[in-house]
């Protein structure tokens, strides 16, 4: 394989197998930027790569093996199957839309306001998506938007970027979150909990984003609806009920691992494993067998493992110091204007790479662009996650795409939304989250 590296990059890395993985990374990322390759078949053709040329160091194969990104995502798709077979999903995403009012900001206020509540019961934006936009196809069709129509296309767009965009602010709920994740317990374990994550993101990344999607949605594509929302008086049956109640209590552990400092993952393998346990199992064991997607773990696995290679390679370390020479980063600005340069650096990479992509590239680089700009981890890996929820075209957030393949919603649709909304967060959701950040102490009072 014929690789060429950035210059001063050989000096980091002077080992052959540094090079040979350091060298499987760039190939990887080039893959993903110019879309030659789905990003599963990209990822485990990195993971096949990585292997065969014996690049990979024990320490990037234990840091997949042990990762809680990858236990975190394989708990998830257990939790959502079973959201899904029990009912629960459809029947929440129904109720809760039917009550919010008819008009078409309400109707969209509604969608958005389901999406990102699912983000805290269903760690998993592409099963949210699948779960949750059959339903609001069929609820376009109730109300009378023919498919095609603006109305309709507003619909569909809202449901599948809010499953991802908003969502960001919690911290097992998108495969980039726990990518990130895997990546920092890899090299810093500790650093991130999910407390802390959603105190910093939930008012700006969740709330204000959710906010904005449904007022540009609603500027966009506004149209008067032509019925009243379908009601669903139908009673919570047995497993929906016991899956509640699985719910709420995985969601109070992983709101409270301030206090026990257990690992977001292993909570929701411990909600998995109540989900399917006898003599009752919310989810029965034939439907078990098709609940993990081998497609998505291996995804999340080899994403984890590209950003142990970045960093075991000298990649990160080579690359850190370039970026860290052009970016004018400058401690004595009190943290402010080097947050928004991180986060800026961030959404770059996520355009070349996607989101999922992007978490894995940028995450190695934090302790030296945290060296550079006088800012803890903690705040570099935050302002990573503004960047990365930045999302300007629909192919760097699949669960959209998705969406707008099950709705037949076309490309260029989709990217007049991602562009408004992107905008959008930059000029108000950035500002308002540097400001809010300095009020909890994140970047300090400087």
């Amino acid at each position: 394989m014929l690789v060429v590296l950035p210059a001063g990059l050989e000096t980091a890395a002077p080992a052959a197998a540094g090079l040979r993985l350091a060298g499987t990374v760039l190939a990887v990322a080039a893959l993903w930027a110019g879309g030659l390759l789905g990003p599963w078949a990209s990822a485990s053709g990195w993971v096949l790569t990585a292997l065969a040329v014996a690049a990979a160091p024990l320490g990037v194969v234990r840091a997949v093996a042990t990762s809680g990104a990858v236990w975190l995502v394989a708990g998830g798709m257990i939790v959502g199957v079973a959201v899904k077979h029990s009912g629960l999903g459809e029947r929440l995403a129904r109720g809760l839309v039917a009550r919010i009012g008819g008009s078409y900001g309400a109707l969209l206020a509604g969608i958005v306001a389901v999406a990102l509540v699912m983000a805290f019961v269903m760690p998993s934006s592409m099963g949210r998506t699948v779960l949750l936009t059959p339903v609001v196809l069929s609820l376009a069709a109730a109300l009378g938007f023919r498919h095609g129509s603006r109305g309709y296309e507003g619909l569909v767009l809202a449901t599948g970027t809010a499953c991802i965009i908003p969502a960001m602010a919690v911290l097992p709920a998108t495969v980039p979150n726990v990518v990130m994740l895997g990546a920092v317990e890899a090299q810093h374990p500790g650093t991130l909990r999910y407390f802390d994550f959603m105190a910093a993101h939930l008012p700006t990344t969740g709330l204000l984003r959710a906010a904005l999607v449904v007022a540009i949605a609603w500027l966009l594509y506004r149209q008067r609806p032509q019925a009243a929302p379908p009601q669903d008086p139908r009673p919570l049956t047995g497993p929906q009920t016991r899956l509640l109640l699985i719910l709420a209590a995985a969601l109070a552990l992983w709101a409270t691992d301030f206090l026990h400092h257990v690992s977001p993952a292993w909570i929701a393998v411990g909600a998995a494993v109540l989900c399917v346990l006898p003599p009752r199992p919310v989810l029965p064991a034939p439907r078990l067998a098709g609940a993990v997607n081998v497609k998505a773990l291996v995804l999340v696995a080899a994403l984890v493992g590209l950003g142990a290679a970045v960093a075991q390679s000298g990649l990160a370390t080579g690359l850190g110091g370039r970026l860290v020479e052009r970016l004018p980063l400058d401690p004595a600005a009190g943290g402010a204007w080097d947050a928004v340069l991180v986060a800026a650096l961030s959404m770059a990479v996520s355009v070349a790479v996607t989101t999922p992509g992007a978490a894995a590239v940028v995450t190695p680089l934090a302790p030296r662009l945290a060296e550079a700009s006088g800012l803890p981890l903690e705040a570099v890996l935050m302002a990573e996650v503004m960047g990365y929820a930045t999302a300007l075209l629909p192919y760097q957030v699949p669960p959209l795409l998705v969406a707008m393949a099950m709705g037949g919603v076309p490309l260029r649709r989709g990217a007049k939304l991602t562009l408004a909304v992107a905008a959008a967060s930059v000029v108000l959701s950035w500002p308002a989250t540097i400001v809010y950040w300095r009020m909890i102490g994140l970047l300090g009072g400087g």
